[in-house]
């Protein structure tokens, strides 16, 4: 964790992102990137005078950056290293192409609880940067201290790709120094004998070098039934998911499973994309039988 984004629209909830984001920048000693994008105008009349999009985009990059400038004037930013990026004509989702971003892994973005990510976040933007992103997106309602998260809760299904993914959850992990609870949750349409499941979480505790750790089984209707379940359960301070490449979000977080978990959670989601292996039939298969 060396260089963390985080995408601001200026509402409350992008700023209590920023200020997990700089609590996490101190912590680990990264750098923090701000970013806001927006889009030029066609020539118009503004107060009855006409006016050419160059002065008015001018105007608007102005006013962004003094924007910008006040955000990061709130005390958790002081002392931190902090690059701001301004970004015109760009959708978020496709800011992780621009060279100045590269070297991002890991993103901080703020929601707005149950009924969806709104405002800047609203749509299929942010569902698309979570797409983009190849390294961890930690999605956050509200303000919370990383330093104090004690129960992490990792769902999975603990197949071999779940190794790779849960490398930069397992650095999150350390870094806030928090108790890991592996879950597996077992539904009518995924059936799974016990033995089998808890040899697969077994062989993946071994693969990551996990010691602080418990494991549950939870049988449910649904994923997202047991995820919820097994949070009020364990009373998980944040909870993990895989996203597929398949799809960018594909079974985890494409207007299915993730985005009704981080809608519907109390507690902050973080993600980390994996890609799904070339299958015959299109199935994610263990690497032990």
């Amino acid at each position: 964790m060396k260089h963390i984004l985080v995408p601001t629209d200026f509402s409350e909830c992008a700023e209590d992102a920023l200020k997990v984001a700089a609590k996490l920048a101190r912590m680990s000693g990264a750098v923090l990137h701000v970013a806001h994008v927006y889009f030029n105008v066609q020539p118009t009349f503004v107060y009855g005078i006409e006016e050419d999009d160059g002065s008015i985009t001018e105007r608007m990059r102005d006013n962004i950056q003094e924007q910008l400038d006040v955000l990061l004037s709130i005390p958790e930013i002081e002392g931190l290293k902090v690059q701001k990026h301004c970004i015109m004509n760009k959708p978020l989702w496709g800011i992780m192409d621009l060279e100045t971003l590269k070297n991002i892994d890991f993103i901080v973005i703020g929601s707005h609880g149950s009924s969806g990510v709104r405002e800047f976040f609203i749509g299929s933007n942010a569902q698309k940067l979570v797409q983009a992103a190849t390294c961890p997106v930690l999605v956050v309602k509200q303000y919370f201290d990383p330093n104090k998260i004690d129960k992490v809760l990792f769902a999975s299904n603990f197949y071999a790709q779940a190794v790779d993914s849960f490398k930069p959850i397992k650095e999150f992990i350390d870094l806030a120094d928090a108790n890991t609870n592996l879950l597996k949750v077992i539904t009518p349409g995924s059936f799974e004998e016990t033995g089998r499941s808890e040899k697969l979480m077994k062989d993946f505790v071994k693969s990551v070098g996990l010691k602080d750790h418990t494991m549950g089984i939870y049988n449910s209707t649904s994923i997202e039934r047991g995820i919820h379940a097994y949070i009020d359960q364990t009373k998980a301070d944040l909870v993990c998911i895989e996203t597929h490449g398949r799809s960018g979000m594909g079974h985890w977080l494409a207007g299915s499973l993730a985005e009704r978990v981080v809608n519907h959670a109390d507690v902050p989601v973080l993600t980390m994309k994996i890609e799904d292996p070339e299958f015959k039939y299109d199935a994610t298969l263990p690497e032990n039988n």
